[in-house]
């Protein structure tokens, strides 16, 4: 087994944080005096930090955190525990031929950690050192599974079931919340413009398509539009409202969604199932849970996850794309491989 240093670097202005977070610390829960201990002695000694093992604080914050759900311990925890999980996860991806996303198998990871703390702190600092091998190379096994089940459709218990991580309680916000101090996500999201008011009106269509009565979904048999009061809020809205001819917005609306298309492709089946199910058939978390086997947590996290990389991927797919919308916007005609496959085997080539 690959032997893991605890004497790694931690971040820049770590331990400024650390004793900035010390200083609210009581003392009174369980487990925050032996953690102000730790802290203190990594004060009074400074230059030989580097020799003490980070051990006992990664499990002290760990501590902390179950006692008393404080978000800025947990992202403390995860800061001082990142890099070498990243080298657990990378050990084991050595000589695996698949492509798999080590960030996203460290997520999985704290994830677990977040949601039950204590699993990991049952035998103390020897007992959490082999559950995060453990947990590292059963996360590692679930996600080559999912892979692998890929060309095998949709099979969530097949590719997940048997890895041991089952679906955690808790609130997926708080998880994304604490994870993002140390991911750095929040800096990505401000780096992207108009990504947080897209997926807010996603969110809230969301929650539309979660309120709407079952006889009132287009999608169920029998639906039928009897007034223009039932009406989509995009039904009244024509191209010259908005200065745009119908035809360009249609070309537009159609790029648009060929980008959504592209991406959808690239996710897991699972993720595919998950979101077909809550954006199309506009079921509950409840339902989707009961269909797909999983936790309702577990949905949540999924859509999540499934929303988040078909942002990523339409973003990167559409930077490229400036000078195809001119060319559709000055009626240019579409790539020649595209009039070729609308032909069919019998049309011109």
């Amino acid at each position: 087994m690959l032997s893991t240093s605890h004497r790694l670097t931690p971040p820049k202005g770590f331990f400024k944080r650390l004793e900035a977070f010390a200083q609210g610390v009581s003392g009174q829960r369980p487990g925050e005096e032996e953690f102000l201990g730790i802290v203190e002695r990594f004060r009074q000694a400074p230059v030989e930090r580097q020799s003490l093992s980070y051990a006992p604080l990664q499990v002290a914050l760990l501590q902390v955190f179950a006692e008393s759900r404080e978000k800025v311990a947990f992202s403390l925890f995860c800061e001082l525990l990142q890099d070498e999980v990243l080298r657990l996860i990378y050990h084991h991806l050595h000589k695996s031929e698949q492509g798999l996303d080590a960030r996203s198998i460290l997520e999985d990871v704290f994830a677990s950690l977040f949601y039950e703390p204590q699993k990991a702190l049952v035998q103390g600092p020897k007992g959490f050192r082999q559950w995060t091998h453990a947990s590292v190379r059963n996360m590692v096994l679930r996600h080559r599974r999912r892979q692998q089940s890929q060309r095998a459709g949709f099979s969530h218990r097949d590719a997940d079931s048997r890895s041991g991580f089952d679906a955690p309680k808790g609130s997926l916000a708080d998880f994304e919340a604490s994870v993002r101090t140390f991911s750095g996500q929040d800096k990505v999201e401000r780096e992207i413009p108009g990504l947080q008011d897209l997926r807010q009106e996603i969110e809230r269509s969301h929650q539309r398509a979660q309120s709407r009565p079952v006889e009132s979904d287009p999608l169920a048999p029998g639906f039928s539009r009897t007034s223009q009061t039932e009406s989509e809020p995009l039904d009244g809205l024509h191209g010259q409202e908005v200065g745009i001819p119908p035809e360009e917005m249609a070309q537009s609306w159609l790029l648009y969604l060929q980008a959504y298309l592209h991406a959808y492709r690239l996710l897991t089946p699972r993720e595919k199932r998950v979101l077909y199910l809550v954006e199309v058939e506009a079921k509950s978390y409840k339902d989707i849970s009961s269909e797909a086997g999983l936790g309702v947590e577990a949905v949540k996290r999924t859509i999540f996850r499934s929303r988040r990389k078909v942002f990523g991927i339409m973003k990167r797919k559409l930077a490229g794309a400036v000078q195809q919308v001119e060319n559709l916007n000055r009626g240019m005609p579409q790539d020649e491989p595209e009039t070729r496959d609308a032909a069919g085997p019998g049309g011109p080539e």
